[in-house]
C-alpha cells in the first residue's frame, strides 16, 4: 500500500506540475482497475485522496478541460445501459454532444446535455443541427442544474465531481461512467473498453 501511495503522489505531482489532470487521472484510475480486478484490493481510500488532490488543483487552476469519450466507448457504454424510447439520458458535462447523438440516433430515447464551458457548448449544438437532431444543450455547471428528469445518466468527470453529484442522481435507473468511479459506491459492473473501465449502477441491483 505504500508504494501504491508513492505511485500516487507522483502522479498529483505531474498533474500539478504540467496540468496534465486528464492524462495522470486516466493512468491512475487504470492502475486502481487492475488492483481491484486482479488483487480485489479495495481502493476506496486511494481513490479518496487521489480526488481531494485533483479537487486542489482544480480549484488552482480551473481549468475546463475537453477531452472527448472515444467513439468505440461512446457504444459501449450506451449498451451497456439499453436506452429505450421511454428513457430520458442526461449527460454530465456533454463536451461535443457525441453521446447525446449516439443515444438518440441509436435507441430514441430523449436526451440533454449540461456543459459549462459555453464554446464547447456551441460544438455540441452544432454537431446535434448537423446531425438533425433535436436536443437541448444546458451550459452550466451539473452541480446546479436540476437533475431529477433523468432516467439514465452518462458523466466522463473527475471523481470529486461524481461524488458532489451522486445525491441529486441516486433515482436514476441506470448511471454509466467512463474511466472513473463514484467514490464509495460500490454496487457497480466494470466493464473494460480501450483499457480503461466503464462503470455501470444500476437502482435495484444487477440481474
Amino acid at each position: 500500500m505504500k508504494k501504491l501511495l508513492v505511485v500516487l503522489l507522483l502522479l498529483t505531482t505531474n498533474v500539478m506540475a504540467h496540468g496534465t489532470g486528464r492524462y495522470c487521472s486516466n493512468t491512475y484510475c487504470m492502475m486502481c482497475n487492475r488492483l481491484h480486478l486482479k488483487y480485489g484490493h479495495d481502493t476506496t481510500l486511494l481513490n479518496l485522496t487521489y480526488s481531494k488532490y485533483i479537487q486542489a488543483h482544480r480549484e488552482l487552476h480551473q481549468p475546463v478541460t475537453f477531452d472527448p469519450t472515444p467513439h468505440g466507448v461512446v457504444d459501449a457504454m450506451l449498451e451497456a445501459v439499453q436506452p429505450t424510447e421511454n428513457d430520458t439520458l442526461y449527460d454530465l458535462g456533454c463536451g461535443d454532444g457525441r453521446i447525446l447523438i449516439a443515444a438518440v440516433k441509436k435507441y430514441n430515447c430523449k436526451a440533454l446535455g449540461i456543459e459549462k464551458n459555453p464554446r464547447i457548448a456551441a460544438i455540441a449544438r452544432a454537431n446535434i443541427k448537423k446531425a438533425g437532431l433535436d436536443i437541448q444543450i444546458v451550459v452550466g455547471d451539473a452541480r446546479n442544474y436540476e437533475l431529477s428528469g433523468a432516467t439514465i445518466v452518462t458523466m466522463y468527470l473527475f471523481p470529486d465531481l461524481m461524488e458532489e453529484l451522486e445525491p441529486n442522481i441516486t433515482h436514476a435507473t441506470r448511471i454509466v461512467s467512463y474511466s472513473h468511479a463514484i467514490p464509495n459506491r460500490r454496487d457497480r459492473q466494470i466493464l473494460v473498453k480501450n483499457k480503461y473501465p466503464i462503470y455501470v449502477w444500476e437502482r435495484g441491483g444487477f440481474l
